[in-house]
């Protein structure tokens, strides 16, 4: 018995730390592969994401989808209820850093 609590206790703990490293997308699709990426300058988040989340740096100034954004506003998350994922995410950075995580 205690052999069994031993070996549930490892699992339970292995499948805590990895959901602590590795973000779980409510949407997340087979075949699907996480990303994250620290932009510096304006870009687009590609189609068919299917989860992705924006998170400004304590100094970030600039647009999500064409609407202002700046470092006090809290990171938020956008899903996908269609099967083909969200449509391209335009994004300029006046100032500061944007991490962009999420799943395609």
């Amino acid at each position: 018995m205690k052999k069994f609590l031993l070996v549930l206790s490892l699992v339970f703990a292995l499948f805590a730390s990895s959901a602590i490293a590795v973000p779980e997308y409510q949407n997340y699709t087979p075949g699907s592969q996480p990303f994250a990426v620290s932009a510096t300058a304006s870009g687009s988040v590609a189609a068919g994401t299917f989860q992705v989340t924006f998170i400004p740096s304590t100094s970030f100034t600039g647009t999500i989808m064409g609407v202002a954004f700046v470092a006090a506003d809290a990171p938020f998350t956008l899903r996908a209820n269609a099967p083909n994922g969200l449509q391209a995410i335009p994004y300029t950075v006046t100032a500061g850093t944007l991490r962009i995580v999420g799943s395609r």
